[in-house]
């Protein structure tokens, strides 16, 4: 048994205004996972709902335009209730975004205890072979789950091929790419978004992690994210107190 994909969004959401994320099926106990691109690279979005922040990550600090500028790409979590209410992801200089929600499920007697962690990374050489090393290493080992997305400052990007992750001393289980059609919108100033996840097969990362893939067309700027997701077993409760000690 393993971590796995419950359920994700069909499509990615794009919009130039503020964002109702709408959720995909999903029971309690679950993690959702939003991953979320915009640019400029410098404005601060934030999600109510009680969801939480994780890391952001841009590929510079050029100025948005048409085709053009840097990115930002960050996402956010909650281990989900069984009751939810779609969240509204705010920001307040949105000259384009994309958003997309993935839901997992743990194997059954573990749960989701602890916080993901996460790494990212930039590409800024123009072209279609997009490379995102990483800055640092989240700490991957078997049985993690990892996300890895990237936001492109091109709707030129087109879907996205050939998606693969790599780290050392790692063996990573198939790369998913979901939705298999990716975020390229002319809204704005225009943008695309690719996702993907895999199962840690085995082993423990010892350098920082890198994300690669083929964009259709040409992208000038990308920044991408490696979120390491993990479980852990339910813990016994322990023996009833009586009498002076416990049972067992």
């Amino acid at each position: 048994m393993s971590i796995t994909l419950a359920s994700s969004s069909t499509s990615w959401q794009t919009t130039t205004a503020n964002v109702t994320v709408t959720l995909p099926s999903y029971s309690s106990g679950n993690l959702g996972i939003i991953l979320y691109g915009t640019k400029p690279y410098n404005d601060a979005p934030t999600i109510d709902q009680s969801w939480n922040a994780g890391g952001s990550y841009t590929s510079g600090t050029n100025g948005s335009s048409i085709d053009g500028g840097s990115m930002q790409v960050r996402y956010f979590w909650k281990v989900l209730g069984a009751s939810e209410t779609n969240p509204v992801i705010s920001n307040s200089t949105n000259s384009v975004s994309c958003a997309l929600c993935y839901v997992f499920s743990p194997t059954s007697g573990y749960y989701f205890s602890t916080s993901p962690a996460d790494a990212g990374g930039s590409d800024t050489s123009a072209g279609t072979a997009i490379s995102i090393a990483c800055g640092s290493n989240p700490g991957v080992t078997t049985g993690d789950m990892i996300v890895a997305s990237a936001a492109f400052n091109t709707d030129a990007s087109g879907d996205i091929t050939a998606h693969a992750l790599s780290q050392t001393g790692v063996t990573f289980g198939t790369v998913t790419n979901t939705p298999s059609t990716d975020a390229a919108t002319s809204s704005g100033q225009d943008m695309g978004q690719t996702a993907c996840y895999s199962l840690v097969s085995s082993g423990t990362g010892s350098a920082n992690p890198t994300f690669t893939c083929t964009a259709t067309g040409s992208v000038g700027e990308a920044a991408g994210v490696f979120i390491r997701i993990r479980e852990e077993i339910v813990p016994e409760s322990p023996f009833p107190f009586v009498g002076g000690g416990f049972y067992g």
